[in-house]
């Protein structure tokens, strides 16, 4: 008995983490956010807020919002959030001027949730 998983529209399984793009505005990735909302697989609303710059390309890391674990359904994994920003199409990142905006800020710490 083989059981396949279906793609979802917004989530990407690896495992028993998740992934998922996080699109913030401009802005956001510069000045951080407050409560943006991320509606898990269950129906839940995840609320995100973030007092720091979120540079493109980087991952925020939630634990314990992922997949559960088989035979152990308590334990979970975690919900991978991939940084992307909402509403450019990349068309900014031709730009020379641009090319420094991944590295303002190379770490990611300070992100809270709330439920």
């Amino acid at each position: 008995f083989v059981v396949f998983s279906k793609p979802h529209e917004r989530f990407v399984r690896d495992g028993i983490h998740l992934h998922h793009d996080f699109d913030l505005l401009f802005e956001e990735t510069m000045h951080g956010y407050n409560n943006k909302v991320i509606r898990h697989l269950d129906g839940r609303d995840l609320k995100v807020s973030r007092d720091l710059p979120s540079p493109l390309g980087s991952t925020i890391r939630i634990k314990g919002e992922g997949m559960p674990v088989f035979g152990k359904p308590w334990n979970k994994g975690d919900l991978i959030l991939h940084i992307t920003i909402n509403g450019t199409n990349g068309r900014w990142l031709d730009s020379p001027e641009t090319q420094f905006l991944p590295g303002v800020c190379p770490t990611i710490s300070g992100v809270r949730l709330s439920l």
